[in-house]
């Protein structure tokens, strides 16, 4: 087993045992919905494509696809983004 893979167990151990959340620890994308019309994530890695029926944004391993329309990004700070209007299809492509 090389480096690389004893890494992110290591990690999942870790959050498992001192019960912190794993998205913290492993810097994974976390998602919160508001029916079909907000969208909260929180990190993320950046807008990498952007219009008012795409948005592409970066997360850990891949990217996070939203589509819709009247997209609109609301808020965007280092970690999070806040994105509204009317959402239809979510998408996780590596």
């Amino acid at each position: 087993m090389n480096h690389k893979q004893k890494g992110p167990r290591w990690k999942e151990l870790m959050a498992d045992f001192f019960e912190l959340p794993r998205e913290v620890l492993l810097n994974l994308p976390r998602l919160t919905m508001l029916g079909n019309q907000q969208v909260l994530l929180e990190n993320h890695r950046g807008i990498i494509y952007y219009d008012s029926e795409e948005i592409r944004l970066g997360i850990r391993g891949g990217e996070l696809i939203i589509t819709g329309r009247d997209l609109q990004v609301q808020k965007i700070m280092e970690e999070e983004i806040y994105i509204t209007g009317r959402i239809e299809h979510l998408y996780f492509e590596e």
